[in-house]
């Protein structure tokens, strides 16, 4: 596709940038750094104003005039070839299969790259979305909480031609999960390709409704998920996580803590709202944030189902976090343990 602009002049004349040693030195315009010279500039009003043609050609554009329309059409010398290596791009990510087009589009979530989504969107969502992507420089989402990762789950065929999906992200900040969000897409064949054709929508499952919920000192009520302080330097998050279901209980845990944590000791105590282990993690920065920082947390966690879903469990998690030397871990540790007291955990 050629990329044209077009102009409705009332002469030929376009507003420029231009360099004048005083007011009343002849002007000069300078294209890329090169003078172009012989073409007449005119300073109106504070701007500066210069031929269209020769602006244009010093850039290396076509310049064509419609008479009929009265406007001057400049075409980019540039804007065919990189359209069609955008256009080679967008097909080699063409999807062959309706799970590889949902994997796609979820792997784009993942890294913020929204060129990645668009090229399996339908050219309807395409239509609707392409504003919201350039706005964004083709950058999406936050880079905290940010998604760690994803699974695509319950499949579902609606005809030979439209499948749907669930897509579980689980996101995480620099102190560690910060919770799921469950995605619906919906995919179709288009030709030989498939594409989504709908963001959104009620998730096929649902985890378990749960009403998860910690009365603080002052009285107020902290529900899941959310944060808070449990000290001035200890922070506070009570969390609903989901977690692949293990036989074995500490690959479990692992899965609830995260990555970049050393799980240093665990123990398990009895409360109010049940049985909860208590373990004590040490987690340093990822490398590439040029961070030392260590970060010392207690989390309490109880396990329990999740709806729709054998291979997976819920994780109820109440945990403290702080940086360094910036509190004593006893102390912090003997905090939380007293706050879970009015730790509620209500299955629905």
């Amino acid at each position: 596709m050629k990329k044209t602009t077009a102009f409705v002049l009332s002469g030929a004349l376009l507003c420029v940038l231009a360099t004048t040693a005083f007011a009343s030195d002849p002007l000069k315009l300078f294209v890329n750094g090169k003078e172009v010279s012989n073409q007449p500039l005119q300073m109106l009003d504070g701007s500066t104003y210069g031929p269209v043609r020769a602006i244009a050609e010093a850039l290396g554009a076509k310049v064509t005039w419609n008479g009929a329309e009265q406007k001057v059409q400049i075409d980019a010398p540039e804007s065919k070839p990189l359209q069609l290596q955008i256009e080679e791009l967008e097909r080699a990510l063409a999807a062959g299969s309706p799970e590889v087009a949902a994997q796609t589009w979820a792997h784009g979530v993942k890294e913020r790259n929204g060129a990645e989504q668009y090229a399996v969107l339908s050219p309807e969502l395409r239509a609707k979305m392409k504003d919201e992507f350039a706005q964004a420089y083709w950058v999406t989402g936050t880079s905290s909480p940010a998604v760690e990762s994803y699974q695509l789950t319950h499949e579902k065929r609606i005809d030979d031609n439209t499948y749907t999906y669930n897509i579980e992200f689980s996101y995480a900040t620099s102190t560690g999960p910060a919770g799921q969000e469950v995605r619906a897409v919906t995919v179709k064949r288009e030709g030989t390709h498939w594409f989504l054709t709908q963001l959104g929508g009620e998730p096929t499952t649902q985890p378990q409704a749960v009403d998860q919920k910690v009365t603080l000192k002052d009285g107020t009520t902290l529900k899941a998920p959310g944060d808070a302080q449990l000290s001035a330097k200890v922070q506070l998050r009570i969390d609903t996580l989901g977690v692949v279901k293990s036989d074995d209980a500490d690959s479990a845990y692992a899965g609830v803590v995260g990555n970049h944590a050393e799980l240093k000791a665990q123990e398990l105590v009895e409360l109010p709202t049940g049985h909860a282990k208590l373990l004590t993690i040490e987690r340093t920065m990822p490398a590439g944030m040029n961070d030392d920082s260590v970060l010392h947390e207690y989390w309490l966690v109880i396990l329990g189902p999740y709806a729709g879903r054998d291979d997976m469990q819920s994780a109820y998690t109440l945990s403290a976090v702080y940086a360094n030397a910036d509190a004593d871990g006893p102390t912090v540790k003997a905090q939380l343990l007293e706050l879970a007291k009015q730790w509620v955990v209500s299955i629905n």
